[in-house]
């Protein structure tokens, strides 16, 4: 499990010197919001090329939510029956990302894929009555 935490990533896009291309210049942080909102794109994008790299077969690649947060799951077998799956999620400025790896002859890892809760401070279970959008 990785955690990201894009809490700050206004204040740092701010204090980060960058090109006009990059959203230079003035207090426009609009790109940080576009880095935040695409991370779980990203994710999976990386997750797609370490299958490509070891030659894998792509079993599972689309969007998913847990909770009614939604993510993405990509789930591929390498030529040696090893299987990974991953779930990746946004939620609150945090990329929360799972990947289980599990050798040909063991049980999928499903469960673990899947096993996301979101705590609130008071110990609640995150459960949203629909799909969550990230605030800006």
């Amino acid at each position: 499990m990785t955690v990201i935490n894009y809490t700050d990533v206004a204040k740092i896009f701010l204090e980060r010197d960058r090109t006009a291309a990059e959203g230079g210049g003035g207090g426009n942080t609009a790109y940080a919001r576009i880095d935040v909102q695409a991370s779980v794109d990203y994710a999976a994008t990386k997750f797609r090329q370490e299958a490509y790299a070891a030659n894998a077969k792509m079993g599972l690649d689309n969007w998913h939510y847990i909770d009614l947060i939604p993510g993405h799951q990509v789930q591929f077998t390498k030529p040696n029956g090893e299987r990974t799956f991953t779930g990746i999620y946004l939620h609150e400025y945090r990329l929360y990302i799972m990947k289980a790896t599990v050798p040909g002859n063991l049980p999928p890892p499903g469960l673990f894929q899947q096993s996301l809760s979101v705590v609130r401070p008071d110990g609640g279970r995150v459960r949203y009555q629909s799909i969550y959008r990230h605030p800006w």
